[in-house]
């Protein structure tokens, strides 16, 4: 029954920060973007990531 009831509640959407004008056009709410938990552990990744660390020391050295 509770798998039934389940299937018929609405979820709520997950807000991805896209936005839209009223001419059509696409844009990023960056508050709400980068609040976002995957986000935050991709750029987290990045900052940590040992190819990058070794990118930045090479322009560093110029």
């Amino acid at each position: 029954m509770m798998s039934l009831i389940n299937l018929f509640k609405k979820s709520t959407p997950k807000d991805t920060g896209l936005r839209g004008t009223t001419e059509g056009r696409l844009y990023v709410d960056k508050k709400v973007f980068y609040n976002r938990k995957e986000v935050r552990e991709a750029i987290k990744s990045l900052k940590e990531s040992v190819v990058i660390k070794e990118q930045i020391e090479a322009h560093k050295c110029r």
